[in-house]
């Protein structure tokens, strides 16, 4: 990361980062491999919680998490902001 990149800094402030979620994936869309890393460091684990809650199988459920991650790689030109936010 470098010193100057705010958007990929760690989590803050009270929305965990969720703020600069929309920004990120505009950019995700356009192939940017660092703001998809920003995006997946703000979106694994809540995706595997609900993976995991769901499937309840550990491995199965990181194999689901994985395949959400690949879907916003591939998918990411498709996000609407008016259709809900960026988590969702």
């Amino acid at each position: 990361m470098r010193p100057d990149d705010t958007r990929l800094s760690p989590q803050s402030g009270p929305d965990g980062g969720e703020a600069e979620l929309p920004v990120l994936l505009l950019e995700v869309a356009r192939g940017d491999r660092e703001a998809f890393e920003a995006v997946c460091r703000r979106i694994a684990a809540p995706a595997f919680g609900t993976v995991r809650a769901v499937v309840r199988d550990p491995r199965q459920s990181e194999e689901v998490a994985q395949e959400v991650l690949v879907e916003v790689w591939q998918q990411a030109s498709r996000y609407e902001s008016g259709r809900g936010s960026a988590m969702a």
